[in-house]
């Protein structure tokens, strides 16, 4: 009897029971917690690249498919057997931020025994425009067929106005205030407004002050000679003569709107866009030359204005600071021996050859040179044609652009407005900010 109540072998039983149990729990802990930060850590990685993929796509309308493409990815199906939602992601009313958010649900093993047969995990990723440094020059076609109307959405060129307006304020909507964004603006026909200030550019031995027929000069310059047209190579290497136009109406005539250097100032770039005017023949490697002279460093010191103020432009591959050309066209280059151009007529031999198809093809060469030229410092040209394919050169416009990708063939208004969106959004410098 005695030595039943002093008998303890029975009370070992529950107590090794609990053990096991804590054990166990606390295995299943280890076990679930480690599977877990795995999938933790592959859902983080694979919200960043969708959040990195979404902004840096050319159309914001498909960021939530490339989104889900490089989640999908990064991210293997069914990972350690969790199952995944999302990603989803949404843009900010003002279009600088982008979110990426996913969430997994891991399948426990050992924590099942007490109830637990999932755990969550939740990623989100925020892309952020950043205020990296832009030089862009925006070369925009003002010849005679951007009158023509193409659609209920009016003119050619008020389409292009609206467009390039559009470009302007995404740009300025993501940087603020004294960040370094610097826009420049090139209308060309067939030759480019330098202005009247810049006297010290002309050549000394043509006097551009001189009037014809009552009319003075307004600024429009010739193609300089000897392989100079497509050059960098400032005013002190080889100055400019000024474009007269033998014409009893007016020596301007066909004269394009005046460029507008690069400036700080929102306004003052809308304000010359909205100055623009159509008229004239198309010389496609002038307007692409002007907008080099725009943003080489040669110049730098050469534009006066806000330009020298803040020593613009800047060298090359200056850190933190990208450099990028814009170039929209309607139409072909065009010689003939009816129209006064940069290059005076067709029979005064100025490309180096009298014959119009010979000619033609000079031009479209000295375009690609002009913009190779350009990718070869470093700087991104995206182009467009504003047109069907039989209205524009495509193969001429996709070997000038950085990449195919950055070559817009736009028939219309409305895709015009879209290619320069595109544009916009691609130019804005992307981080991860969270």
């Amino acid at each position: 009897m005695l030595s039943l109540l002093y008998c303890r072998k029975g009370a070992v039983t529950p107590i090794i029971a609990v053990t096991i149990v804590v054990m166990l729990i606390a295995t299943g802990v280890s076990v679930d917690a480690a599977r877990t930060q795995m999938v933790q850590s592959k859902l983080n990685t694979a919200t960043d690249a969708a959040g990195l993929a979404a902004g840096a796509t050319l159309d914001t309308k498909s960021a939530s498919a490339e989104a889900i493409k490089f989640f999908n990815v990064n991210y293997p199906t069914a990972y350690l057997g969790s199952t995944v939602s999302g990603p989803v992601t949404s843009l900010s009313s003002d279009g600088t931020t982008i979110t990426v958010t996913a969430s997994a649900k891991v399948p426990t093993t050992l924590l099942r025994v007490v109830g637990m047969s999932t755990l969550t995990v939740n990623a989100s990723s925020q892309i952020t425009r950043s205020g990296g440094g832009l030089e862009v020059v925006m070369v925009l076609d003002n010849t005679g067929s951007m009158n023509d109307t193409v659609s209920a959405g009016g003119t050619k060129l008020q389409g292009l106005k609206t467009a390039a307006t559009d470009l302007v304020n995404i740009l300025h909507g993501t940087n603020p205030p004294g960040a370094r964004l610097w826009i420049g603006l090139v209308p060309f026909s067939q030759t480019v407004n330098i202005g009247t200030g810049q006297p010290q550019w002309m050549d000394a031995a043509y006097d551009a002050t001189l009037n014809w027929h009552g009319s003075s000069w307004e600024g429009c310059v010739d193609a300089r000679l000897k392989g100079e047209d497509v050059t960098d190579d400032p005013p002190s290497t080889m100055p400019f003569q000024a474009y007269i136009f033998p014409s009893p109406g007016s020596p301007n005539l066909y004269c394009s709107v005046q460029v507008i250097p690069m400036t700080a100032s929102k306004d003052t770039i809308i304000n010359g866009i909205n100055a623009m005017v159509a008229a004239g023949n198309t010389h496609i490697n002038l307007g692409a030359v002007w907008g080099w002279r725009m943003l080489s460093p040669r110049w730098r010191g050469v534009w006066g204005g806000e330009m020298n103020a803040n020593a613009l432009p800047l060298d090359y591959n200056t850190p933190n600071m990208s450099k990028a050309l814009i170039l929209m066209t309607d139409g072909l280059n065009t010689m003939d021996d009816f129209t006064h151009t940069a290059y005076w007529l067709l029979h005064d031999g100025r490309l180096g050859t009298t014959d119009q198809a010979a000619a033609i093809q000079t031009l479209d060469s000295r375009t690609l040179q002009v913009c190779n030229s350009l990718k070869s410092n470093g700087v991104i040209i995206y182009t467009i044609g504003f047109g069907n394919t039989g209205d524009v050169n495509p193969d001429l416009l996709k070997g000038c652009a950085s990449q195919p990708s950055f070559f817009f063939l736009a028939p219309t208004n409305d895709q015009l407005a879209a290619a320069f969106h595109a544009i916009g959004d691609s130019l804005t410098n992307l981080r991860v900010s969270q």
